[in-house]
């Protein structure tokens, strides 16, 4: 990254296991960057799935937490 802090997102997942909504907790990360922002959402939407299951509610939401590091 070219910068370095935390950035927290809350997302909802569905019960077949993908990300139906993903919305940055600015008051919970350390980065203000809106480009970092961008990169880290599109990096969840990505590559995050969930395990799917009949026994879970319809949307069950929870946290992401990404630490960006800016390399030496």
């Amino acid at each position: 990254s070219h910068t370095t802090g935390k950035l927290v997102f809350a997302i909802s997942v569905d019960a077949s296991g993908e990300i139906t909504s993903i919305k940055s907790i600015d008051k919970e990360g350390t980065i203000k960057s809106t480009p970092a922002k961008i990169k880290a959402r599109n990096y969840i939407s990505e590559n995050f799935k969930f395990e799917p299951g009949t026994w879970f509610p319809k949307y069950h939401q929870g946290k992401i937490t990404i630490t960006l590091v800016e390399p030496k």
